[in-house]
């Protein structure tokens, strides 16, 4: 049995063996430990192979006669972004919570800048106004500690521009999902125009992170500010 470097470097990655293995008469199986060499660095993932030879030093016939081995890399420090990427509040909801989330990783402390933007070129509805609609600090910064894969950000809402009463409903969910795809360029295309609603949105952004963790598709989050009154005449209408 012998092993060999792919990706995975001998030494370096981990502890190279040859020998000779001898199974006894109705002996089924036989387990080998390969030490792996851990340190501190965030790289890719790492292959080396185990390989069964015969005794003149040839691979032994058969598709299960080597193995791949992958060094998974646990020191990624993830990937960040938002746990939805559209939320509908109420007005009478003072406080909004939208969930981060950290995957494929959780090395160590990161630190991501979060920010509000109203602009874009096909909305629902109005933009919102900050101080009225929305309080975020700035600057806004979400602190991921070692280990830990979520977050909860706490938006202030202190005195909606939407009315709770009287709201007319003109749009689908799904026109103005289209809408936050076009403006968070997470989408493919938007169909048709958007047509104003009693409503008012804001797009929050997770800008950057530190420590060498990315942000993925889902880095941009559209909210809109309805009435409990259009959300209810819109389940009527789905109905």
């Amino acid at each position: 049995m012998v092993t060999r470097q792919d990706t995975a470097i001998e030494t370096k990655d981990f502890t190279a063996i040859n020998r000779d293995i001898t199974m006894e008469a109705d002996e089924m199986e036989f387990k080998i430990q390969i030490d792996v060499n851990y340190d501190e660095v965030c790289t890719p993932d790492k292959d080396f192979f185990v390989t069964l030879m015969d005794i003149y030093g040839k691979r032994i016939k058969g598709d299960d006669t080597e193995c791949k081995v992958t060094i998974i890399d646990t020191d990624n420090p993830g990937v960040i972004g938002f746990a939805e990427r559209m939320m509908v509040v109420r007005p009478r909801d003072k406080i909004m919570e939208l969930k981060l989330i950290r995957e494929k990783g959780a090395d160590g402390e990161v630190t991501c800048e979060v920010k509000i933007t109203t602009e874009g070129p096909l909305m629902p509805g109005k933009a919102a106004l900050e101080g009225k609609d929305f309080v975020l600090p700035s600057p806004c910064l979400v602190t991921f500690k070692a280990g830990e894969s979520e977050h909860i950000l706490r938006i202030s809402m202190p005195g909606t521009s939407v009315e709770e009463e009287d709201v007319k409903v003109e749009q689908s969910e799904v026109v103005k999902a289209e809408a936050a795809d076009s403006l968070t360029n997470m989408g493919d295309e938007t169909k048709g125009e958007i047509e104003e609603v009693e409503s008012v949105h804001f797009i929050v952004n997770i800008i950057e992170a530190t420590n060498g963790a990315k942000l993925s598709k889902k880095r941009s989050c559209f909210v809109e500010v309805r009435s409990q009154t259009q959300a209810t005449d819109e389940a009527v209408l789905a109905d």
